[in-house]
């Protein structure tokens, strides 16, 4: 359904195992020549798969369990995983069709689509979510782009492009003053 790749290359991936009812994580060192499957404590409905750039042990999973069997309690959530998949924690729990199954990651935040209220933000590794505007989300979607901490791109059910510039009214700060020299590097460090 959906992957990532890591900076030393490994692919790890969402996929679905259709005779248990759940989805699964699953990674790959050689360039997917083999797999090594990872525990799915999450629905079947899961859509989206999210890579921490700066700690790779960290993954995300959006379960907007819209079309997969109907579970006991009928719930939309969003998973964390902070041992390579592992194990799987629900950081986030909504009703039935709030989640659309969209997410995104930039350095310092997570972002994940909802049906009707926008964009949730997490800037603690997904431990907390608050919600940032911008428009609901398609079911079954990969309508989110964030670019950066601040600048995040989605997309509505029709068909227009939304954008925020500073991270829905309420900006991450980017850089700090330090003094090492400008233009030192070319890409945004986890560490800065």
């Amino acid at each position: 359904l959906d992957f990532g790749v890591q900076k030393d290359g490994t692919f790890d991936a969402l996929t679905l195992n259709l005779t248990t009812d759940s989805s699964y994580a699953g990674m790959s060192a050689d360039s997917g020549y083999t797999w090594t499957s990872g525990n799915g404590a999450f629905t079947l409905d899961s859509y989206s798969i999210g890579l921490d750039s700066c700690d790779a042990s960290a993954f995300y999973i959006a379960s907007e369990n819209y079309y997969g069997p109907t579970p006991p309690d009928s719930l939309s959530r969003l998973f964390r995983s902070s041992d390579r998949g592992a194990t799987w924690q629900p950081t986030f729990t909504g009703p039935y069709g709030y989640l659309a199954g969209s997410f995104s990651s930039s350095v310092r935040a997570q972002f994940a689509g909802t049906a009707s209220d926008g964009i949730l933000r997490s800037t603690n590794k997904g431990m907390s979510w608050k919600r940032i505007g911008g428009p609901g989300n398609v079911i079954d979607s990969r309508s989110i782009c964030a670019i950066n901490d601040n600048i995040i791109f989605a997309l509505d059910s029709a068909g227009n492009i939304w954008a925020t510039y500073n991270s829905g009214g309420d900006s991450i700060r980017l850089f700090s003053a330090s003094p090492s020299p400008l233009f030192q590097s070319d890409t945004i460090q986890c560490d800065s």
